[in-house]
């Protein structure tokens, strides 16, 4: 595995990729809580505007965060399941009104955070297949989001 991600893909992962990811979850269930401050900390250094959209229990937050990231890993495979989680988490996210770029944001401090808080203990090929499964997930919400916008236009028009 190179890592690399055709833009032409549809956002699929590959069956070993999901493999790797769900493999090397235990390590990182183990440090669950350094990767969600890291990955917090970098997501707010990117995108500092956000960071006034978390004005409640943010303990509670980063428990909410984690526990969906557990939930997205293990339904990598499941087609149906996962888009299931897509919808769930576009329709929660909706009116923050998230712009595509603070989606890539997110995905790319998550995989920093991955990074910097797991260094040698993840391979370069678990960082390829985390780094494909941020992307698969972005895409997804980006579009059902793009979607539903156009089927409001569409309603109104």
């Amino acid at each position: 595995m190179t890592g690399y991600i055709d833009p032409e893909d549809d956002g699929l992962m590959v069956a070993d990729q999901a493999e790797l990811v769900n493999a090397s979850f235990s390590r990182v269930f183990l440090r669950k809580g350094e990767l969600v401050n890291r990955f917090y900390d970098h997501f707010f250094s990117e995108q500092p505007e956000v960071e006034s959209l978390f004005q409640d229990d943010f303990g509670a937050q980063k428990e909410m965060f984690f526990a969906m990231l557990a939930m997205v890993v293990k339904r990598l495979a499941q087609q149906r399941d996962f888009e299931t989680l897509v919808g769930k988490l576009h329709r929660d996210h909706a009116s923050f009104d998230i712009s595509e770029e603070q989606w890539q944001s997110a995905a790319d401090s998550l995989v920093f955070a991955l990074r910097d808080v797991l260094q040698g203990d993840l391979s370069p090929e678990e960082g390829a297949a985390w780094s494909a499964m941020t992307n698969k997930l972005i895409l997804a919400i980006v579009a059902l989001r793009d979607k539903k916008k156009v089927a409001h236009v569409v309603r109104r028009g």
